[in-house]
């Protein structure tokens, strides 16, 4: 027998994105959004838990491995997380890794940023993954390391995210 899960395999957040820019011009927006938290161990278990949201099939909402990660029809998300992590140290001896992302809706998907949560077997964040994904269909992942207590973390930029602006800064 395996002890149960100390999370569901999938979740929602809700909350609202707030963006300001001052230079060259200001520029400021808010809007609500919902956001899944997945166990990628787990999405079998996800996909059963609502009938309005699949794994790897047609829904009103749904989440596709392909969309993240290694970006790959079928391709397993757990040894790509695993790989990624390990550039900045991390291990996680077989703990949960979730995935924090927006879902595909209809047939329309796209995620600005998904957060992988990366954590060891005794329950305690170990990384974060930061992947990035553009309007060009371009994708960069930043990797971080997490210690005890909070952290900040910050990346010398290396993407190019907006067409308005160069690829300067952190």
């Amino acid at each position: 027998m395996t002890a149960p899960h100390p999370q569901p395999a999938l979740s929602l957040w809700t909350g609202q994105t707030v963006h300001v820019r001052y230079h060259p011009f200001e520029r400021r927006f808010a809007y609500d959004l919902v956001l899944i938290d997945l166990d990628i161990d787990r999405l079998d278990e996800a996909a059963a838990s609502s009938a309005l949201f699949s794994v790897n099939a047609p829904g009103l909402f749904s989440f596709r491995t392909e969309d993240h990660g290694p970006k790959q029809k079928d391709a397993p998300l757990r040894p790509w997380a695993e790989a990624e992590l390990a550039k900045a140290g991390v291990t996680l001896d077989g703990g949960a890794i979730r995935l924090v992302t927006f879902p595909r809706h209809l047939f329309y998907k796209f995620a600005p940023l998904s957060l992988w949560y990366g954590y060891g077997p005794d329950g305690d964040l170990r990384g974060i993954l930061y992947e990035v994904n553009n309007t060009f269909g371009e994708t960069h992942c930043y990797v971080a390391a997490v210690s005890g207590g909070r952290n900040a973390h910050t990346a010398p930029k290396s993407f190019h995210v907006s067409p308005f602006f160069d690829v300067t800064g952190t």
